[in-house]
């Protein structure tokens, strides 16, 4: 087929050839670090497209855990190399250069950053392109948000209007943004979507996780994975743990993810706190996750907002059931495979976690079967990617009849 040759950037042997008919999909995302948003980018890279869409990625900063691994799927990465907190000119005229190279037909925002970025990058190129927003968390307040994040949220208001579109992941997180003045209109509901080849039942992952942490294989797992945020709560996870803890002397508390070890002063600080030190384990970030997640007994969040966390349907995927703080969707994620508590009440997540501990390992397996088959009859990563392609080409269709 004939190929419409693209110019590539600056300083990069990449070139975009994409086939006569194809449209480029141009991501702009904040970061390539392994977060909730960006492991769904990444699922939805990997998934079936078709002969449509050329998927592109701009990382706002670098190519961080997750661009190799997006260049070896064949999609190419090119990062703008700023600085959190601090874009300057520079790089933002980089930005612009870079998209006009590239020359997306679509231009999907992710987060926050990369939602206003894309949007005001859009305005200076040469063809005018349709903008997607992606917004995936929900408002319960200002308080746990940086300063310039905080005012992004609240600017998008005003900005929104313009984009083709926003792509929420909960309807919750939805209804949060348009009380702030986003416009219900521009409203897509695409939930989360899970890759259950990936995240799957595993015999052998609890042995390997218990050994690696040095345990006889009688203690019961507890664990939490998620980037270190304030909005996660962290300290609401330990105080349930030290609860539990003074109950449950054969429960094990794992939190695994970036910034979850011993060089995390203000962490630590708190696992000290909780009497049972020694039964808490910080591992870090790691890039075994599904191994990870399998290997446990039970699986939580403690966050007081979500819009819809993607390590719990991993988990469920996973056969692990969940304990989750009851924030964005996931009430309805879980469904009645888990427990539900409320936020910031570390009484009930210990409360959630012993009911599970009590009802024996038979017990949790028959729940974690009952979590896996949710997830794979509502949330598959091919029925979400699906529901990506025909936004798509909606869009575009719609944009090209104007």
């Amino acid at each position: 087929m004939e190929k419409d040759r693209r110019p590539s950037p600056i300083n990069t042997n990449i070139m975009i050839l994409a086939e006569k008919g194809e449209k480029i999909i141009l991501h702009v995302v904040t970061s390539l670090f392994a977060g909730g948003a960006q492991m769904m980018l990444f699922k939805l890279l990997g998934a079936p497209w078709g002969d449509n869409f050329r998927p592109v990625v701009i990382s706002l900063m670098g190519k961080d855990d997750l661009g190799d691994e997006i260049e070896s799927m064949g999609v190419p990465v090119f990062t703008m190399g700023m600085v959190r907190g601090r874009p300057t000119p520079a790089s933002f005229f980089n930005l612009v250069r870079t998209m006009r190279r590239i020359g997306p037909d679509l231009i999907q925002g992710w987060m926050y950053h990369g939602n206003f970025a894309a949007s005001l990058a859009a305005r200076f190129l040469k063809v005018k392109t349709p903008v997607l927003w992606n917004i995936r968390q929900s408002v319960y307040g200002f308080e746990a948000e940086k300063r310039l994040t905080a005012f992004l949220i609240r600017f998008g208001a005003y900005l929104s209007g313009s984009t083709a579109g926003i792509v929420y992941n909960s309807i919750v997180g939805a209804e949060h943004h348009e009380s702030l003045g986003y416009p219900v209109k521009k409203r897509i509901y695409i939930s989360n979507g899970f890759d259950c080849e990936k995240f799957r039942p595993l015999r052998s992952a609890r042995g390997s996780l218990v050994k690696e942490l040095k345990l006889d294989g009688e203690e019961i797992l507890v664990g939490f994975v998620s980037r270190y945020h304030p909005m996660k709560d962290h300290g609401n996870f330990l105080r349930a743990a030290s609860i539990l803890g003074r109950k449950a002397d054969r429960v094990h508390f794992v939190l695994v993810g970036r910034e979850m070890t011993m060089e995390n002063g203000e962490l630590t600080s708190m696992v000290k706190n909780t009497g049972i030190p020694e039964r808490i384990h910080l591992m870090g970030f790691r890039r075994d996750i599904p191994e990870i997640t399998a290997g446990l007994d039970i699986a939580t969040t403690s966050s007081f907002t979500e819009a819809s966390p993607n390590v719990i349907g991993e988990a469920m995927a996973s056969g692990v059931p969940c304990v989750v703080t009851d924030v964005g969707d996931s009430r309805d994620l879980v469904g009645d495979t888990g427990r539900v508590v409320p936020p910031k009440d570390p009484e009930a997540l210990a409360a959630g976690w012993l009911e599970l501990v009590e009802m024996g390992g038979e017990g949790r397996k028959r729940l974690g079967a009952a979590a896996r088959e949710r997830i794979v009859e509502r949330f598959s990563i091919a029925a979400v990617a699906e529901q990506y392609r025909r936004t798509y080409t909606e869009v575009l269709d719609g944009w090209e009849c104007r």
